[in-house]
């Protein structure tokens, strides 16, 4: 009986990490090549193994399709397109982007959207996120999509009631 369950751990210890989102951190330099919208982007490594397309850890960015959603992704090429970033790679998402870390000469990127109004810090739950005193103070500078008199619909929220911009959720029809 302990044999089988000293090897059903085993299993368990070695099997459940190539199934895990999970990865061992990482730290890689590469150059940005497109930017998808204000909170991914695709960055070819340093050491030419190909381009990776990368999610920033920590934010979530308007949808394209909706409001100042295209105003984020504009202020992200411009910071970041054709330049060379370091990449801090956490975790995979369910779509097989890399989550990371990005700076740029030494800038966390995440902070800086964030802080310049581009994004908001991602909330989950009871936690305002790793991002959290920079958007205080974005809201009360004003900045960004903080600026607008009607508040805008955060991303989460947006893609619960009309799904993402790809594959929009349908709408009831009106009698």
């Amino acid at each position: 009986m302990r044999h089988i369950l000293f090897f059903s751990f085993l299993s368990f210890v070695f099997i459940l990490p190539a199934y895990s989102k999970w990865e061992k951190p990482h730290v890689w330099e590469g150059t940005v090549i497109r930017v998808s919208d204000g909170d991914t982007l695709w960055v070819q490594s340093k050491n030419n193994t190909g381009a990776k397309k990368v999610r920033i850890e920590g934010i979530d960015a308007p949808e394209i399709c909706q409001a100042y959603g295209k105003t984020s992704k504009a202020a992200l090429q411009q910071k970041l397109l054709n330049k060379t970033i370091t990449i801090d790679t956490r975790s995979k998402d369910d779509y097989g982007r890399d989550i990371a870390k990005l700076s740029y000469q030494q800038e966390d990127i995440g902070a800086w959207l964030v802080l310049q109004g581009h994004a908001w810090s991602y909330h989950r739950r009871f936690n305002d996120g790793m991002y959290a005193a920079q958007e205080r103070e974005a809201k009360t500078a004003q900045r960004g999509l903080f600026a607008a008199s009607t508040p805008a619909q955060e991303p989460r929220l947006f893609r619960k009631t009309k799904g993402s911009c790809f594959n929009p959720k349908p709408q009831p029809a009106s009698k």
